[in-house]
């Protein structure tokens, strides 16, 4: 061979080098490139995970427009029977109790509204056990429903709860009371209210 193929040589095996080394340059890229694509893609965790947010979403915005309807049927009524009751838990310390179409208590206390934040946490209690009841009440307004109560008066003291348990018992309501401790018993007990004791635990 001339000298002239003999220093061609060494280019052609460089350039051929050099394709190889792009051709797998470019195989690694796609391959890389269809991982991504992969990891983008969204799983059947990822998927069922976003059906159960888009289920909430849905649910959260009916309940919404449930509440908003409910409150433009039956606010006036609602905002009378959570009055009346949270008057008798207080022993008439406040009569004069709002909810608003956001579901936010309001109670009226020297001449201005206060939420129940504001006022002491056995107060507070009172008031949206007055909430759930006068809600129930009005909802099921032909018959009574019964009440379950779970350790409802942890932050009552004796006064509060005596006050209480008195007007639930003058309620027409079946009422239970799950509870750890046998204050509320020797309360009703005391007041002279009728219960059926039940002990459950090993």
């Amino acid at each position: 061979e001339s000298p002239k193929a003999q220093r061609g040589q060494p280019a052609e095996e460089l350039l051929l080098l050099l394709e190889e080394s792009l051709a797998e340059k470019e195989t690694r890229f796609f391959n890389i490139g269809e991982q991504l694509k992969e990891l983008e893609a969204p799983g059947d965790t990822e998927c069922e995970l976003q059906r159960e947010i888009d289920a909430a979403e849905l649910a959260a915005n009916e309940i919404f427009t449930l509440s908003r309807e409910f409150y433009e049927e039956a606010g006036d009524t609602l905002n009378s029977e959570v009055s009346r009751l949270v008057s008798a838990f207080t022993g008439g310390t406040y009569d004069s109790i709002r909810v608003d179409e956001s579901g936010i208590l309001w109670a009226k206390t020297e001449g201005k509204e206060v939420t129940p934040e504001a006022l002491s946490r056995g107060t507070l209690e009172q008031f949206y056990l007055a909430l759930r009841l006068a809600a129930g009440r009005v909802v099921t307004r032909e018959e009574a429903m019964p009440v379950f109560l779970d350790d409802a008066f942890v932050m009552y003291d004796d006064q509060r709860l005596a006050q209480t348990l008195r007007v639930l018992a003058g309620l027409g309501n079946q009422v239970l009371l799950f509870t750890c401790q046998r204050r509320e018993e020797l309360l009703l007990r005391e007041l002279g209210i009728d219960y059926y004791r039940i002990d459950i635990g090993n």
